[in-house]
Formats: structure tokens, sequence, C-alpha cells
């Protein structure tokens, strides 16, 4: 029998230098019964181009030219609303996949009778990376206790881009368009939450790779700061069901907000009572969350005592920020 169609759906946004890469990647499967749908959002570099390209040589390639750039999730909904596949997985057009990952990631989910499964992956140009714990058996969840796998077990746990998803989930609990960082996180939160069974394997198919100018590495834009809404009110559902988790989520707000009261203060093109409004927005969450326990999970103790530094005084923070700057800059 025909295995069941799986649709692939891949977001393009000026990615000229990796998307053949990707692609190349998708169309070698060994899972050969894939429906690849191209969402090019709006790119203004050649990436349109190589998509068309790719789409003329294999049929299996359907690409959807949207005008202007609407951000990542609105692509991956129109991607997911032409997907005719049984099953759905979502890839970044600057990421790459081993060529038997779905076919691999299909056959856990059969086989646990899931309606998810996750394999590992693989940080590409990251330099230093702490790795969470993995565990290197084979073995299935519930969607409830596959929650805190993600968090604490799964390396890329929280990425849409080593997964495989039954479609129906899918397309009953889509993006939220509006969360422009975090939006994976509260996906497959709300995903795990409403599956019964996810299943996990443990080998790395899937490298995530390291790219300055992504959305998630530039040096700041205010819509970043969903990332930090999405803890919080997420925060307020693990109190409910994951009280044990609370903790790190706390511990993720406050490194969310220092990492954002640094940037606005180094991009420079923020100034002013702008400035201001935004570290007393940061200072604001810190003091919220901050406990002993969550400021106890910083490996660094500079991001601590910075955390510590905007808690005190988002005026003494920026000066502290400022001057530490200038020092490094004199150092090199």
């Amino acid at each position: 029998m025909e295995e069941p169609l799986i649709s692939i759906i891949i977001p393009v946004y000026n990615v000229e230098a990796y998307v053949e890469r990707c692609l190349n990647s998708v169309i070698n499967q060994t899972y050969k019964n894939l429906e690849i749908i191209l969402v090019n959002d709006g790119s203004t570099d050649g990436s349109r181009a190589v998509c068309d390209t790719y789409a003329k040589q294999d049929a299996r390639i359907q690409v959807i030219h949207l005008e202007k750039n609407q951000g990542v999730s609105h692509a991956r909904n129109v991607g997911s609303s032409r997907a005719k596949g049984a099953y759905i997985g979502f890839l970044d057009a600057d990421d790459y996949i081993e060529t038997s990952m779905y076919q691999r990631l299909y056959e856990s989910l059969v086989k646990n009778q899931a309606e998810v499964s996750v394999c590992e992956g693989q940080r590409i140009g990251f330099g230093k990376y702490t790795r969470l714990r993995e565990d290197p058996a084979r073995y299935a969840v519930s969607g409830k206790d596959a929650i805190p796998c993600m968090l604490r077990k799964w390396s890329c746990g929280w990425a849409v881009s080593n997964k495989l998803l039954v479609s129906s989930l899918v397309k009953k609990y889509p993006f939220e368009e509006k969360i422009y960082c975090g939006e994976d996180l509260l996906f497959f939160y709300r995903i795990f939450r409403h599956a019964k069974r996810v299943s996990h394997i443990p080998e790395k198919l899937y490298y995530y790779v390291y790219r300055e100018n992504s959305a998630m590495h530039e040096i700041f834009n205010i819509r970043q700061y969903t990332e930090s809404q999405v803890y919080g009110f997420l925060h307020q559902d693990v109190l409910k069901h994951y009280p044990d988790l609370a903790v790190e989520f706390e511990h993720k707000i406050l490194l969310i907000n220092e990492r954002l009261a640094v940037k606005v203060i180094e991009s420079r093109k923020v100034k002013g009572r702008q400035l201001h409004c935004y570290l007393h927005k940061f200072r604001k969450n810190i003091r919220q969350y901050m406990s002993r326990e969550a400021l106890s999970y910083f490996e660094s103790k500079k991001i601590a005592t910075e955390v510590v530094l905007l808690y005190a005084s988002a005026e003494l923070f920026c000066g502290v920020v400022i001057v530490y700057k200038k020092l490094r800059g004199c150092l090199r």
C-alpha cells in the first residue's frame, strides 16, 4: 500500500543563501509521498526565483507567493490551509534535515499510535551551548507528559521543524499570528495539551542553523517582546497543571527581559523617553517574576547580576551596560 501523504510547509523569507540546501534535504527524503508547500513571504532577495526553479524541477513542490511579508506564523497557517496530507511537518528554510527524518518520524508515530512524533536536533553555529539532559531511549508519552519533556529533555524541543503531526491537530490549533517570537512554544503547548500520545526518537535528524540576521537574533525589535508575553501567558496555566515547571518559566521571563533591555540600549536607535519606557516595562516584568529560585537557574553570573541591577534600578542598569560595552570595545 502507498504510504500516506505528508505535507511539508516551508516559509521562505530572504534566505537565498540557505534555501537550496534546505530544499535538497527535503526532495531527497527516503519518504517519497510528499507534498512540499513553499510559502514565499514577500522575499526581496533571490529566494523567490530559487523556489520557482525547484517547483519546475519537482512536481511535488508548489509555491505560494505572498505580496508582502506577514510573518512566519501567517505563512505557516497559509501553508496549513492548503495542505492535503494526512500528516504535516514544518521546516525553516535556513535549516536542513537528514534524508531519513520524515521516514523515521512517520514510523515512530505509527508504531506508537501517536499524534505527534519528535526527533532530536543539532544546533549549528551557536558556539558554546549547554545541552539539555537527553534520554537515550525511544519512548512514547501522553501529550500532557510531553510538555515537561519538551522543556527539559528534548534538544530543540520547542522548535517546530523536528516534528511530524497529524494534520487535524494543526488545522484545529493554528499559529497565533500576532506572536512573532515564542510562537513555536505556544503552538506546541496547545498541541500537546490536546494530543493523546507523543512519540520520541533520540537520533539527531534535524539541523538548526544559527543565522545572525534572523528575527530571533537581530539587535532589537519590540516584536521580540511577544516571547515574554507567551511565557507569561503560559505561566498561569503552568501554575495550575505543572507547578514544578513554574520556576523555569519565571527564569525564562527574567532572561528574556534582561536580554531585551540590553539589546534596546545597545541598538542606539531608541533614546530618551522611549528608552526609559522600554526599560521600565522590562523592569516591571522582572520585578513581577523575580525569585531566589528563578535567579538560581542562571549559569552566567554576569546575566544574573544584570537581572538584579535591572530589578533595582532601570537607570543604574542602563549606566552599567553602557560602561561595560565601552570597556569591552577598548579591550578588543
